[in-house]
């Protein structure tokens, strides 16, 4: 699988992309010398911290983390990973893509409801912030191997 020209705007040339789930693409990272620019991709719920893992076993240093919205297919927007600019993009920008059909209500409904947590004062706006980073799927680990 390839990253989407979106995503490879914020990735070094030359580097190494891996799905860290692929035995290959993590035998590669581990055999790659010291230095190497390496990027790992996740698009499933839950990427953030199984990338954080992946890295950490695949002895990857973390320079980056991306997200790319709304969806790996289909991203629009690549964001770093901060709270601050996740919450700065989807109060700005934030809607529901009109290809969408499949849940379109469900989405339509929790961005809402994330709107309105973001707008509630501090208390809101963390957990509003951290809902999205929790749930957003499409995610990429900028690195370099140690």
């Amino acid at each position: 699988m390839t990253l989407p020209p979106a995503a490879r705007v914020v990735v070094p040339v030359a580097s190494r992309v891996a799905w860290p789930d692929r035995r290959a693409d993590a035998e590669q990272v581990r055999g790659a010398p010291s230095g190497t620019p390496v990027v790992l991709a996740d698009r499933r719920l839950g990427s953030r911290g199984r990338l954080r893992r992946h890295a950490d076993r695949l002895g990857v240093s973390i320079e980056a983390e991306y997200v790319l919205l709304p969806t790996w297919e289909h991203p629009v927007f690549v964001s770093d990973d901060g709270s601050e600019s996740l919450r700065w993009l989807v109060r700005t920008l934030g809607t529901v893509p009109p290809h969408v059909r499949r849940g379109r209500l469900a989405l339509e409904a929790g961005l809402r409801l994330w709107l309105a947590l973001a707008s509630a004062g501090a208390p809101g706006e963390r957990l509003a912030a951290g809902l999205l980073t929790a749930v957003a799927p499409a995610r990429i680990v900028v690195g370099r191997r140690r």
